[in-house]
């Protein structure tokens, strides 16, 4: 199915109630999520808890089509669109929830998704990256990294924009000799490191941009989260989330590793 892009963010299509509905595959959020107003329509919704300090509420949905699958009496969390910064068209995240249930390949240079059964292995892959869960979000995948050659743990947030990656201040104070020159953009709340290697298994990227994480933010157990921007350097990705691997096919320019 073809997907079109917010800055490097995937929306598709999905169908709820018989209406049509556009949202994020969100790799870094745990629960499929949408607005108020579409949970509203189709089903009762109840109390949740909170995220951010701001009150999340639940429901379940009879069906949701996604491409060719459908996917019946889904549990999602509900809460009001304009209390999150979503583009104007989207109104909801597929969340690791619906990750795990699917095989999602992204084709970067067709624009297109398409979803299999897990265990799915696609024709034409570089490279295998092995995806692992923490104890604190054992639902999100993460990937064992080097970040200037100095070992991490990061969150695969494909719903994170700008920019290549977050550190967390807890990788930054045990690695301060790396972010000894930073850069400081105004109208920005971090400070920006630019010019890092980033190694995941076989892959590294170059000349990777990382916005510095301060101490008001969202604690992070680990070095911090990989967004959806530095994948766009791919020409396309799979993502078996079930059995915890990733594919990754190189464009056509670039050297694949050895395998």
């Amino acid at each position: 199915m073809p997907f079109t892009l917010d800055g490097c963010n995937i929306i598709v299509e999905v169908e709820i109630g018989g209406k049509k509905y556009y949202f994020i595959i969100d790799s870094g959020c745990s629960s499929t999520s949408m607005d108020y107003d579409i949970a509203k329509s189709v089903s009762k919704v109840k109390a949740g808890s909170f995220l951010f300090l701001l009150p999340l509420k639940t429901a379940k949905i009879p069906s949701i089509k996604v491409g060719n699958l459908l996917f019946n009496n889904e549990k999602v969390v509900v809460f009001k669109k304009d209390k999150w910064n979503w583009p104007e068209q989207v109104t909801g995240l597929l969340g690791c929830d619906f990750l795990q249930k699917v095989s999602v390949t992204i084709d970067y240079e067709k624009d297109s998704v398409y979803l299999n059964m897990p265990g799915f292995i696609p024709d034409n892959y570089d490279g295998i990256i092995p995806l692992l869960t923490t104890k604190k979000a054992p639902l999100e995948p993460n990937f064992n990294v080097k970040i200037n050659g100095v070992d991490g743990i990061m969150l695969f947030d494909m719903g994170n924009q700008f920019p290549d990656i977050f550190i967390s201040t807890l990788f930054q104070k045990s690695n301060k000799s790396i972010f000894d020159s930073v850069q400081i953009k105004e109208g920005y709340p971090w400070k920006i490191k630019r010019g890092l290697e980033l190694q995941l298994d076989s892959l590294l990227f170059s000349d990777v941009t990382a916005y510095l994480l301060t101490e008001q933010d969202e604690p992070y157990e680990t070095a911090g989260n990989i967004g959806c921007n530095l994948f766009m350097r791919l020409k396309s990705l799979t993502i078996d989330y079930s059995n915890e691997k990733l594919y990754y096919e190189l464009k056509a320019l670039e050297t694949p590793p050895k395998r």
